[in-house]
């Protein structure tokens, strides 16, 4: 699936960003939400990748230590290459 992934700031996208992360992570995952919403997010850059429509369907964080983190697709668009493409962009 071919999606559009964009460079972002936390504070631009926060919505989306942490409706992925929230469904990925502490709902399907069962992460606590005390290590998910560690306090990095707003000193790290995020890509968000949209679906043709517009849509948020996947995320990627890069801490400014330059480690890569948080990668999460939503569960309806797995297998369709958009985690790698969010890994190539970041």
């Amino acid at each position: 699936m071919t999606v559009t992934i964009n460079r972002c700031r936390w504070q631009d996208q926060e919505p989306s960003l942490r409706q992925i992360r929230q469904s990925v992570f502490i709902d399907e995952q069962h992460v606590p939400e005390s290590l998910e919403w560690d306090g990095e997010d707003e000193a790290s850059t995020h890509f968000i990748a949209s679906d043709q429509n517009g849509t948020a369907v996947g995320c990627i964080r890069l801490m400014p230590s330059g480690q890569l983190s948080r990668l999460s697709v939503l569960e309806s668009f797995r297998n369709q290459g958009i985690g790698s493409q969010l890994l190539n962009a970041a």
